[in-house]
């Protein structure tokens, strides 16, 4: 008698049943993955967004420069909340001043989708939890660098400060540049105490921060958020190049030449002089423009003299009797586009002079005498500071001497 048999034995059902659970099991766990990759690609892409609504895309060139600097370049500053990048609110509207050619502003969206509630899932990371947007500083415990804002994400775990969490830090070489540069007259040579007014976006305002060279010509200006910004050129009375001269048997006489750049004429009401020479030394006298307006040896003056009412003379501040008019060039030069970048932005040289030369006016020193050792003091490679005023007290012109 022959026995047939068919269907699944106890152990082969058993063993059928554990492959469908594995394979069960990596489907699920497959698909976990690939959600979790999901959510996190899209974490990515909205921190991505919303850095460059933030602060640009530096991948936008025209020209071969980049042309993108988001809320950050127009208003000076990083928003204060997430919202700001695409509800306007009380946030100034932009305007561009076409003499300074910059400007400031509100100039939304600063996302690529314009319906507000689009605009609004951007904040979300891919488990749709609110981003979190932190301005409070803090020191990146990777690099040691000090980050601005942080933009994060709790990640999968959904657990704030573990190592899951996705996150951008905008540090202050990201946001701010040290902006530098020279000037020099049409020969080459290196101006001192022109003035450079930085205009700039500040709280949505243009502002503006104003420097003058030293005596290498060189000037710089810190903190100015990136973006397009203008530099005006303010250069009033300055040294004129080769015109320090030294004179006196025991080199105690200065001299030198301040020319007017500027556009309208200057007047000269008041001067201030600093300097550094020890013992104490002090100068007997004053001309300017070959008129003498001091001339005593008792007393003499120096770096910071008190008020001597009878002869109109402060040491660190001397009236000048009628003021000194100096005859402007008649042609008004323009704003210089600049575009800041990076953490330090090397301004290509400036040139003056190029629109002409308005009048000058010579400026000397006599007789620098050191009262401790009775003796004639040689003003050779001292610093000397001479800050020129009008009758109003508006500084119109800052000259840095070294004879």
């Amino acid at each position: 008698m022959t026995t047939n048999t068919s269907g699944f034995t106890l152990i082969e059902t058993v063993a059928t049943l554990m492959i469908v659970s594995i394979v069960a099991v990596g489907l699920v766990s497959v698909s976990s993955y690939l959600l979790n990759m999901q959510q996190i690609e899209t974490t990515n892409d909205n921190l991505t967004q919303l850095r460059r609504g933030i602060s640009g895309n530096p991948v936008i060139v025209l020209n071969e420069a980049r042309t993108s600097f988001g809320y950050l370049g127009d208003m000076g500053k990083l928003p204060t909340t997430l919202q700001d990048l695409w509800v306007k609110g009380t946030q100034p509207a932009f305007t561009f001043n076409s003499a300074k050619k910059a400007g400031a502003g509100w100039n939304g969206p600063y996302l690529d989708v314009i319906p507000a509630e689009f605009a609004a899932a951007r904040a979300l990371d891919g488990w749709g939890n609110s981003l979190s947007y932190s301005m409070t500083p803090s020191v990146h415990p990777a690099i040691g660098a000090t980050s601005l804002t942080r933009l994060a994400s709790l990640g999968p775990d959904l657990t704030p400060g573990t190592i899951d969490d996705i996150s951008i830090h905008f540090f202050e070489g990201d946001v701010n540049s040290r902006v530098q540069g020279y000037v020099k007259d049409t020969n080459g040579d290196v101006v001192s105490g022109v003035g450079l007014t930085l205009n700039y976006p500040q709280n949505g305002v243009l502002a503006e921060q104003t420097v003058y060279t030293d005596g290498t010509g060189y000037y710089n200006l810190v903190d100015i958020p990136f973006g397009n910004r203008s530099i005006t050129i303010k250069p009033m009375l300055v040294l004129a190049p080769g015109t320090t001269v030294v004179s006196g048997g025991s080199s105690e006489d200065m001299k030198f030449t301040v020319k007017n750049y500027a556009a309208s004429d200057l007047s000269v009401a008041s001067l201030t002089l600093k300097y550094s020479i020890s013992p104490t030394s002090r100068f007997k006298q004053l001309l300017i423009g070959g008129t003498s307006v001091y001339n005593s040896t008792t007393p003499r003056f120096g770096a910071a003299d008190p008020l001597d009412p009878p002869n109109g003379l402060i040491g660190s501040t001397a009236p000048l009797g009628s003021p000194k008019n100096v005859k402007g060039t008649g042609l008004t030069g323009e704003s210089l586009p600049i575009r800041l970048q990076s953490a330090v932005t090397d301004v290509a040289d400036i040139l003056i002079g190029r629109v002409g030369r308005g009048g000058s006016l010579v400026i000397e020193f006599r007789d620098f005498y050191n009262e401790v050792d009775n003796v004639d003091n040689d003003v050779p490679g001292v610093n000397f500071e001479v800050t020129l005023k009008n009758a109003s007290g508006d500084v119109v012109g800052v000259v840095a001497v070294t004879p």
